[in-house]
């Protein structure tokens, strides 16, 4: 079992900087992982074929790491920042007004699953996304990433309603 060190273990501290000592300490005992599988506890909707669907892509494609998305909940043409007080459009020449079939397609990262190449990692990254990336989509509705009180009571309704 590999504890992080507490400095890794605030909510500041970035999982990548966890990974880099994780890996560092594995190499000090003798072992060179060629790939990572990162399994983040915050999305527990995922499915064993959800991982499988991120190895077959790696395994297939020639991919260094591969990720699992979901469609964006809001697409960046449609999101705005305040300046001074006064709201702008995030992306410059962006038309938030249009219609959502006529914005161009979003993802983003959900969280449930990470595969990538350790030797990558190991590197001056501050991705886990690095090298040749590939993609695997997942559903909306198993894409639920937990990082507050709603989020969990959500998920706690769909696992209730998934298993009466």
């Amino acid at each position: 079992m590999y504890a992080r060190p507490p400095h890794l273990a605030t909510d500041e501290a970035l999982v990548i900087d966890a990974l880099k000592d994780l890996l560092r300490t594995l190499q000090a005992e003798g072992e060179t992982p060629e790939w990572v599988i990162l399994l983040e506890p915050t999305c527990p909707l995922r499915t064993p074929n959800d991982v499988r669907n991120c190895l077959k892509l790696v395994a297939q494609g020639g991919y260094d790491s591969v990720a699992t998305f979901k469609e964006a909940e809001l697409n960046p043409h449609r999101a705005w920042r305040i300046v001074n007080g006064s709201p702008e459009v995030f992306i410059p020449g962006a038309v938030p007004w249009l219609p959502r079939q006529k914005l161009p397609k979003a993802h983003q990262l959900n969280g449930a699953v990470y595969v990538f190449r350790a030797s990558l990692l190991a590197q001056e990254v501050r991705s886990l996304l690095v090298g040749k990336l590939g993609a695997v989509l997942m559903p909306r509705e198993r894409s639920r990433d937990i990082d507050d009180s709603v989020d969990f009571i959500i998920v706690e309704a769909l696992l209730k309603k998934s298993n009466p």
